[in-house]
C-alpha cells in the first residue's frame, strides 16, 4: 500500500463560511460545538425542506453560535438545555429568513 503525494490549500472561507463558523466553535469549547452542532441540525433540515437558501446555513449557525453558544454547560443536564436553546433559536432564525 502505498499515498501519492498530498498537497493542501489554504481553505476559502468566503465560500465556504460554515468552515469558519466550525472553527471558531472548536475554538470556544463545548458549548460552542453544542451550539453549532444543534443549530446546524435545524438549518440543514430547513434547507433540505426548502424553507431556507444553502447560504443560509451558515448564517443561521453563526447567529445562534453567537447568541447561545457560549453558556456555560458544566453537566449533562446542561448540554441537553444548550441543545435545546440552540435549535429554538435556529428555528426562530429560519421562520425569519423564510418570510
Amino acid at each position: 500500500f502505498s499515498v501519492g503525494e498530498f498537497s493542501f490549500i489554504r481553505p476559502d472561507v468566503e465560500r465556504y463560511p460554515c468552515l469558519a463558523v466550525a472553527r471558531a466553535a472548536c475554538q470556544a469549547g463545548q458549548s460552542a460545538t453544542t451550539a453549532l452542532n444543534a443549530a446546524n441540525e435545524e438549518a440543514v433540515a430547513a434547507f433540505l425542506a426548502e424553507r431556507i437558501g444553502f447560504m443560509d446555513i451558515a448564517r443561521v449557525n453563526e447567529t445562534a453560535l453567537l447568541t447561545v453558544g457560549r453558556q456555560s454547560a458544566d453537566s449533562l443536564d446542561d448540554l441537553i438545555a444548550l441543545d435545546c436553546a440552540a435549535r429554538a433559536r435556529a428555528q426562530d432564525l429560519i421562520k425569519a429568513l423564510s418570510r
